[in-house]
């Protein structure tokens, strides 16, 4: 409650059982455009995002933060990732991140995300 994908991508789950760290063997993949939600407080905040699959080459990963291009055109080796960190601003009480691209064609496979207040303002009453 309170964040989550705005469509179903439960299908698009991958755990590869190769790399030792778990944060990087699993993600969630689109194949088209798809939007993340989570609700948060007004104002600033620093978007941590990683990127890859463990088991193949992913080319053409996109993402983006509030509308804020994070990553555009991404290709990641097997094996190997690609983590971006971006300051947004919050002003509708939910950081939105949209991955892939609505052309389709490519995988975006995302590990992890973290989400870090940098100047919140205070909550309303």
């Amino acid at each position: 409650k309170g964040f989550g994908w705005l469509a179903d991508l439960s299908a698009n789950n991958r755990l590869r059982n190769i790399d030792s760290e778990l944060l990087r063997d699993g993600f969630v993949f689109t194949r088209q455009k798809d939007v993340w939600e989570c609700e948060v407080e007004n104002g600033q905040w620093r978007v941590y995002a990683c990127f890859g699959d463990a088991g193949h080459p992913q080319p053409g990963q996109q993402l983006s933060i509030e509308n804020e291009e994070g990553a555009r055109d991404i290709e990641t080796a097997a094996g190997h990732f690609y983590e971006v960190s971006s300051v947004v601003t919050v002003g509708d009480g939910r950081l939105t991140l949209t991955l892939g691209s609505p052309d389709g064609g490519s995988n975006t496979c995302i590990n992890w995300v973290v989400l870090e207040p940098v100047n919140v303002l205070p909550h309303e009453k």
